[in-house]
């Protein structure tokens, strides 16, 4: 009975590819410290950059029809402690016409998003900043499970509307007015070799929260070979009847990369965050890649975080650095051996804070994409 269930499952799978694409593929970056110390005691442990596990497998997998009018994604993780799960994409989507894309479910949506990546934002991130790397100057508009709309009427446009909504009966988002409330909306457009403008709304359920959403603006540049700006901003629209000391008003930041040789590269990146009742803080940060050869790359960052005081309490400013080296193995993938240190900050692998000291990390990273 297995082997019909499986012959059947197997032309079944053969039939369909014949009238559509299946591809499989995956990116994972896992990273190990042998050693790693909070100022007190030496530590063990393995992480994603971004934390939560480590994830050291994983399958993407995509759908699409012959004439690329009707699809879906899905991913499965597998993290080295909490087994299979999961991956960030399960919707599936339809182009009824080439200005229309439907899509139902959830997915890492990032067209609109703001970033600019660079040096321990790869490695185990120290966690010193107001905002990371990724979507720095634009926020991840259009990542809620729900309904999406994206339209590009014509060229350079993309209008973005997505609707959260639950796929369950009876869940939280059954009420219509709760989904129009936490909606995204976005549009972006890019102007031939000059640059790209965004604007959005995140929104949010309100009831007993005090924020409604964001406005979201930016400006990529691209005008200038081998040269990237980005910069945006961010303000919070808040119920003036239900303010509190510490809401977040205005944020503005910018981050700029430029390719000055083949072999030799920098970043930077800045951000402001104002607050209601608190002094503003701020963070800043500057990289370099140098390429020793096609395979060996030097990579390095500093990082500041400067906190505002909070009412009675205040933070000492907080200095993280990198310094690491990448060899590029095959044509997808890498190895990696690094030190990183923090000032007063988070440390590595714990996440915890560490006022007054120093902690430390022996970062080995291995990467691949497929």
């Amino acid at each position: 009975m297995k082997k019909l269930i499986g012959t059947v499952a197997v032309a079944a799978l053969i039939a369909t590819a014949a009238f559509a694409e299946i591809s499989m593929g995956a990116w994972l970056r896992a990273i190990a410290a042998p050693v790693a110390g909070d100022g007190d005691d030496i530590y063990s442990g393995m992480t994603n950059s971004w934390g939560w596990g480590t994830r050291v497998a994983r399958v993407d997998i995509n759908g699409t029809s012959e004439d690329g009018k009707i699809g879906f994604s899905m991913g499965v993780y597998n993290d080295a402690d909490d087994g299979i799960a999961a991956g960030d994409n399960k919707v599936i989507w339809a182009k009824p016409w080439d200005w229309l894309k439907i899509s139902l479910g959830r997915w890492d949506y990032t067209t609109f998003r703001g970033d600019l990546c660079y040096g321990s934002w790869n490695w185990i991130r120290p966690e010193n900043w107001l905002f990371g790397d990724e979507g720095l100057t634009f926020d991840q508009l259009g990542a809620k499970s729900g309904m999406q709309l994206e339209l590009t009427p014509v060229e350079g446009l993309v209008i973005m509307w997505n609707l959260p909504m639950g796929g369950k009966i009876g869940s939280n988002w059954d009420k219509a007015y709760k989904m129009l409330q936490a909606g995204d909306v976005a549009a972006k457009y890019t102007i031939g070799d000059i640059g790209t403008i965004k604007a959005g709304w995140g929104g949010q359920v309100w009831g007993d929260k005090e924020k409604y959403g964001d406005i979201n603006v930016a400006f990529d540049l691209t005008a200038v070979e081998k040269l990237y700006v980005t910069v945006g901003a961010k303000i919070a629209i808040i119920n003036g009847d239900k303010k509190v000391d510490g809401d977040e008003f205005i944020k503005v930041a910018l981050g700029a990369s430029y390719q000055i040789l083949d072999n030799l590269g920098v970043a930077a990146s800045f951000g402001l965050q104002t607050y209601e009742e608190y002094d503003p803080s701020f963070q800043f940060g500057v990289g370099v890649n140098f390429s020793f050869t096609d395979t060996l790359t030097l990579n390095v960052d500093f990082r500041g975080l400067i906190v505002g005081d909070k009412g009675v309490v205040s933070y000492d400013p907080t200095f993280s650095f990198l310094v690491g080296l990448q060899y590029a193995m095959s044509s997808n993938g890498y190895v990696g051996i690094g030190f990183q240190g923090t000032t007063n900050g988070c440390g590595f692998l714990q996440n915890l804070r560490y006022d007054d000291k120093f902690a430390w990390a022996v970062p080995i990273a291995v990467s691949c994409w497929f």
